[in-house]
């Protein structure tokens, strides 16, 4: 009868052994460390970025008169041509506004001087596509209210894409 009962000691001795404080210790400081390292890779962006923004290269706006009414498209002289550097996922612009001295606001704009071939804002067209992977070039023509865009003055321009993004920036016409 000894005999069971120094088994059953042992039995429950051994039962109620858990992890020794060192390697509990251990165990908690490298899984804080490795908990910190992932959130600081997140954070300051140490394993990269899945967020591809669509960046304007350059853009120029010329000065002009805008003549063009809704109904009897004509020609303009004043445009604005921009290139798109898309190094994600397609998408289209969405809006193009530009404002500035002298002028309403301006949010349609034609594609093709003289003629309904699309516009930014109003008609979806397939011109307005940013292809992925590429730098896709752009120039719109006003269209709608007669306003000019005067050389010399400062311009605030919103470019508005359907994956939700968004440009600004400002341009001096020339």
């Amino acid at each position: 009868m000894g005999e069971n009962r120094l088994r059953a000691r042992i039995m429950r001795k051994n039962s109620r052994r858990g992890v020794t404080p060192v390697v509990a210790t251990i165990l908690l400081i490298s899984s804080t460390l490795v908990l910190a390292l992932a959130v600081g890779a997140y954070t300051f962006g140490l394993f990269g970025s899945n967020v591809k923004t669509i960046l304007l290269e350059n853009a120029s706006l010329y000065s002009g008169a805008e003549v063009a009414t809704l109904g009897n498209p004509s020609q303009t002289s004043s445009y604005i041509s921009f290139n798109l550097n898309n190094p994600g996922a397609s998408s289209k612009i969405s809006s193009f506004v530009l404002t500035g001295s002298a002028i309403t606001a301006v949010g349609t704009w034609e594609i093709v001087n003289g003629s309904f071939a699309g516009f930014v804002q109003g008609i979806p067209s397939q011109f307005n596509l940013v292809y992925a992977g590429t730098v896709t070039p752009f120039t719109y023509y006003p269209f709608g209210v007669a306003q000019s865009v005067i050389s010399g003055q400062l311009y605030s321009y919103t470019i508005d894409f359907t994956n939700g993004q968004s440009i600004t920036g400002t341009l001096i016409a020339q």
